[in-house]
C-alpha cells in the first residue's frame, strides 16, 4: 500500500475514544503497553479514534473491520506509525522521538495530555481537532523530512525491540517474525544481537512478557489464567514455572512479595 494519511478531518466528539472499558473489551488479544497509543480508522463513512493512555487495557485492533487507518506508538527514543488496510497492517514507518518532540507545542505527552482533556473535560470538538492536527502535522513532518534526507537510522535491534514490545502479547510471536519485521533472517539478527552483547531474541521476548504480566499481577485485577492469556503464554504451567525462575515467587504470590519496580530490569 502507497503511503497514504488518513485524513481526520473534523472529527466527532461522539466517534473518540479514550482508552476502552476492560469489561467491554474481548478477551481475545487483551494487552497494554506502558506508552500512549493512537489509532484513527475508517468505520460506517466517518472517522473515528481511540486513544490508550500509557497502561489502559484494550483489545487488538481488527484490521478487517475497518477499510483503512493507522496506529501511533508513541515509544520513546522512537515513534511508530503504522498504515494499514482492510487486509492487514501495511506500512511501518520509524522515526526519532526528539524530532517529534520540538515540533509539538509542550511536547509529545503533553499535546497527548491536551487531546484527552478536550476531549473528556472541554468537550471542544474544534480544541480537539486542533490539537490532532497539530499532532499530526508534526508526525507526517518529520516522516517526510526521514525519508528526504534519513537521519541516523535507528539500529535493527532497537526496532526489533519495537517489535517485540508492541506484540508480546501474541502466542504467535517468535524469533522468526521479529527477524521477518527488520526484513533480515532469524540467524543474521541472533548474530547482531550477540554482537551487541545483547540477550537472545528468545530471552528478551520473555523478559518483556515477564515483566508485563508482573505490571498485570501486581494491579491484582487479573488472574495468573487471565496474566498468562494476556502476555503471549499458550501455557499457563510454562509460564508460572518462567516467573518463579525469574523472580523467586509463584505468579500468585508476585502481588503480596514483590512491591516495587526494581524487578522490572528494562
Amino acid at each position: 500500500m502507497d503511503i497514504k494519511v488518513l485524513d481526520t478531518g473534523t472529527i466527532s466528539l461522539n466517534n473518540v475514544f479514550i482508552g476502552i472499558n476492560d469489561q467491554a473489551v474481548s478477551l481475545k488479544n487483551r494487552h497494554f503497553h506502558p506508552y500512549w497509543e493512537l489509532k484513527a480508522y475508517e468505520f460506517d463513512e466517518s472517522v473515528h479514534m481511540v486513544i490508550n493512555p500509557p497502561n489502559q487495557i484494550h483489545g487488538e485492533t481488527p484490521y478487517p473491520e475497518f477499510s483503512s487507518g493507522w496506529t501511533l506508538h508513541c515509544q520513546e527514543p522512537m515513534l511508530n506509525l503504522s498504515l494499514f488496510d482492510s487486509q492487514d497492517l501495511a506500512t511501518n514507518h520509524f522515526f526519532p522521538w526528539d524530532e517529534v518532540n520540538k515540533l509539538c507545542p509542550g511536547g509529545i505527552t503533553g499535546l497527548l495530555e491536551a487531546i484527552v482533556r478536550a476531549k473528556s473535560q472541554y468537550a471542544d470538538e474544534r480544541l480537539f481537532n486542533a490539537f490532532v492536527e497539530t499532532l499530526l502535522a508534526a508526525v507526517y513532518r518529520t516522516m517526510r523530512s526521514c525519508q528526504e534526507q534519513p537521519a541516523k537510522a535507528s539500529s535493527l535491534t532497537d526496532i526489533a525491540k519495537y517489535y517485540i514490545e508492541r506484540n508480546y502479547y501474541k502466542t504467535s510471536l517468535s524469533v522468526e517474525s521479529v527477524a521477518a519485521s527488520v526484513g533480515v533472517t532469524a540467524g543474521h539478527l541472533a548474530n547482531i544481537f550477540k554482537k551487541e552483547k545483547l540477550p537472545t531474541l528468545r530471552q528478551y521476548i520473555v523478559e518483556v512478557r515477564m515483566e508485563h504480566a508482573l505490571r498485570l499481577l501486581r494491579s491484582k485485577c487479573y488472574t495468573v489464567k487471565e496474566v498468562s492469556d494476556m502476555t503471549g503464554w499458550n501455557c499457563q504451567f510454562y509460564f508460572s514455572n518462567c516467573f518463579k525462575r525469574k523472580y523467586g515467587v509463584t505468579p500468585s504470590q508476585a502481588a503480596t512479595h514483590i512491591k516495587d519496580d526494581s524487578y522490572i530490569d528494562r
